[in-house]
């Protein structure tokens, strides 16, 4: 399980296709990667797709956000997690969830390398970084 998200500062080099390889060399032939991925500011679903896909894995993406009264009462946060896996069969743990989705591929976003990665592609919300000025007529 990769949870290395301390803020919302993320460490690109784990997002990476190099560092992806280096996960799967270390995976066993049923094992499963799970990473955390909830951010504020970023949506990482399609660099995580393009990575899977990338990599020829399986993936799935569970956006969690609470919804029963409880939940809500104890402040449990929205989360975003992603399993991958050698094969579909692989992801079998969590098939009985149907939050679970598929990934989707996202071909505008380029897969991150230790070479390149595009922050700006992410964005929540792209206009934050924008002087006003340049975002009102």
């Amino acid at each position: 399980m990769i949870d290395a998200f301390s803020s919302d500062a993320i460490p690109i080099h784990l997002l990476t296709r190099e560092a992806l390889a280096l996960y799967v060399r270390k995976l066993s032939s049923q094992g499963v990667i799970v990473f955390h991925i909830s951010n504020i500011n970023l949506d990482l679903s399609p660099v995580m797709s393009n990575l899977a896909e990338d990599a020829k894995l399986a993936g799935r993406i569970e956006p969690f956000r609470p919804v029963t009264e409880e939940q809500e009462k104890n402040h449990v946060p929205p989360s975003s997690w992603v399993i991958m896996g050698h094969t579909p069969s692989d992801l079998s743990i969590v098939d009985s969830a149907p939050r679970w989705k598929p990934l989707e591929p996202t071909p505008s976003t380029r897969v991150w390398t230790d070479d390149y990665s595009n922050i700006l592609s992410v964005l929540n919300n792209p206009f934050i970084l924008l002087p006003k000025s340049w975002t009102t007529k």
